[in-house]
Order: structure tokens, then C-alpha cells, then sequence
């Protein structure tokens, strides 16, 4: 099967989505989002689980369900001046732990107006 060329188009898409992945693994390992979910941390007496509260549907989870969401959202970008915009934000915005099914419910309808 032949291989499909692809036009530049595809391959400008492809390099954003590429640089997308690389900021967000670093962002994964930067000592901020660790300290907002080190922040929230709670430990119950009665058997030392590490828990904490999400603040969007305020029920007690365990702390590895908690992950960060970026409050107003990221968003995409499509050229230079958009992505250093959106990198500064990814490191310096507000950032705070929801749980992860919330995360989940708030990002999928701006995942679906996207496609």
C-alpha cells in the first residue's frame, strides 16, 4: 500500500500537535502543577488515605484521581505567536486540582467542537 503524501497543510498540523505533546510532557513533571496537587492534599486519621476534595462536584477522592485543569482553559494554537502565548499559560496560569472525572466531563465538549 502506497504511503499518503501528505500537503502542508497536514504537515503544519502535524508539528503543532507534536509541540502540543512535547510542552504538555514537560508540563507533566514541572514542580507548579505538583505543588497545586500537593497543595489539596488531605490525610484522614483513621487510616492515613491520602484524599482530597474536588471543587467542582465537592466529593472526597483519593488523591491519585486528582489532576490539574487549567481555569479559564488552554485552548489550541495554530502559529508561533499563539503557541508562546499558550505555552506561557500551560507553566504560569491558574491552575487547580479537579478530580479526574470532572476533568473529563469539562473537557470533552471543547474536544468535540474541535473536530
Amino acid at each position: 500500500m502506497a504511503k499518503k503524501l501528505l500537503t502542508l497543510e497536514d504537515k503544519e498540523k502535524k508539528r503543532w500537535k507534536k509541540l502540543r505533546e512535547a510542552i504538555r510532557n514537560v508540563w507533566q513533571y514541572d514542580h507548579e502543577r505538583k505543588a497545586v496537587i500537593a497543595a489539596v492534599v488531605l490525610t484522614r486519621p483513621t487510616d492515613n488515605a491520602k484524599l482530597f476534595v474536588c471543587p467542582v462536584c465537592s466529593r472526597e477522592w483519593p488523591i491519585e484521581l486528582a489532576t490539574v485543569d487549567h481555569e479559564p482553559e488552554l485552548g489550541g494554537f495554530h502559529d508561533w505567536h499563539t503557541f508562546f502565548d499558550w505555552t506561557k499559560r500551560c507553566f504560569t496560569g491558574p491552575q487547580r486540582a479537579i478530580c479526574k472525572p470532572c476533568h473529563k466531563r469539562k473537557k470533552r465538549p471543547s474536544k468535540r467542537g474541535n473536530k
